[in-house]
């Protein structure tokens, strides 16, 4: 197993790998670990609320709509790229990006950029497509 850094890490900081399947609620992810005989004290099981159980069960679903309103001739509006970024953050908060809908996800922000002529942050975005893609790599 490979791991990448796709942020610095700090001398002493903690690293976290997921015994279960993140996208599940806390309620969910605690039974799945019960045979581990532990509690999981990552930030994402401490710091667990219904908004961020909710994010965790919808954030698929979500990023599919994203991919099909940017591939409608309407394309994605300022509005619905806000929403995405909104997305994008909340799940670097809770520790999601890692999934692979991630990189679909930042792969939208940065398309929806690009055709609303917002080439700098298409850019940023198109780097951080690069940077994630190497966290999945033979997932692409």
């Amino acid at each position: 197993m490979q791991f990448y850094a796709v942020r610095d890490i700090k001398a002493g900081e903690q690293l976290f790998f997921s015994y279960c399947e993140p996208d599940g609620s806390l309620a969910e992810r605690q039974a799945e670990l019960a045979p581990y005989g532990f509690v999981c004290k990552c930030p994402a099981c401490v710091n667990a609320t219904p908004e961020t159980d909710k994010l965790r069960n919808t954030f698929g679903t979500q990023i599919a709509l994203f991919e099909k309103k940017l591939a409608s001739s309407s394309g994605l509006g300022e509005v619905a790229v806000e929403k995405a970024v909104r997305l994008e953050k909340a799940m670097v908060k809770d520790g999601l990006d890692g999934e692979v809908q991630f990189v679909a996800l930042l792969r939208v922000i940065c398309s929806a950029y690009a055709k609303l002529g917002k080439m700098a942050e298409s850019r940023k975005y198109g780097l951080l497509v690069e940077t994630y893609k190497n966290c999945h790599k033979g997932v692409d």
